[in-house]
């Protein structure tokens, strides 16, 4: 049974119950916002009981003692999309000062239109994947702090949008746009944390 999610709160939405909370939606009107001082809190819980899916169509950030804005801890799909609102493109954030997405347990799927953003010190991801899966981008991904790294996966990594067939362990990157180049080439510059590329790039040679 889906579940929606919309208002403003600051502490975890753990999923534990796949009967009742999945798939979930973050609505346009929702935002999570956990400010933790203990580490590792996340926006979005979802449990190792199942492979959650989640569309976010608002803000999910964890901005305390490196915040997880979206933990996955048995694989699942996550797609992060702005939605059009009376002042244009709203929601389709998701941030952490820890992993901004971080996925375990089993390969994970990411499709991202808005923006997915670690804005924390280094050592940390926009997306980080323990089991391998997919990316699929046509928005921004990014990583600040030195060390840090747009995407990475602990094995072969499909990524598409972006680039588009397998590739090595992915790790390195500073950003991930649509524009952005293959790990070997220099990165793309990294955006504003606010910053989005909405026109989809065409794929570039795996």
């Amino acid at each position: 049974m889906p579940v929606f999610i919309s208002g403003y709160r600051t502490t975890t939405y753990t999923l534990n119950n796949p009967g009742t909370q999945n798939p979930a939606t973050v609505t346009q009107f929702g935002t999570i916002n956990v400010n933790s001082t203990a580490a590792n809190y996340p926006g979005i819980l979802g449990t190792n009981s199942f492979p959650w899916t989640l569309t976010n169509n608002g803000t999910v950030q964890s901005v305390g003692n490196l915040g997880i804005g979206v933990n996955f801890q048995a694989g699942g799909s996550i797609s992060n999309v702005p939605v059009i609102g009376t002042a244009g493109l709203t929601g389709g954030i998701i941030r952490g000062t820890g992993n901004a997405v971080q996925i375990t347990g089993a390969a994970g799927t990411v499709s991202n239109s808005g923006t997915i953003t670690h804005i924390g010190a280094a050592l940390a991801n926009g997306i980080f994947l323990g089991a391998g899966g997919t990316v699929t981008n046509t928005g921004t991904i990014n990583a600040f702090g030195n060390g840090s790294s747009a995407i990475t996966s602990v094995i072969p990594l499909l990524r598409a949008g972006s680039s588009m067939g397998s590739a090595a362990p992915t790790s390195g990157l500073s950003a991930l746009t649509p524009a952005a180049s293959l790990p070997g080439s220099a990165p793309a510059p990294a955006p504003s944390p606010t910053e989005r590329s909405r026109a989809p790039a065409p794929p570039l040679a795996p």
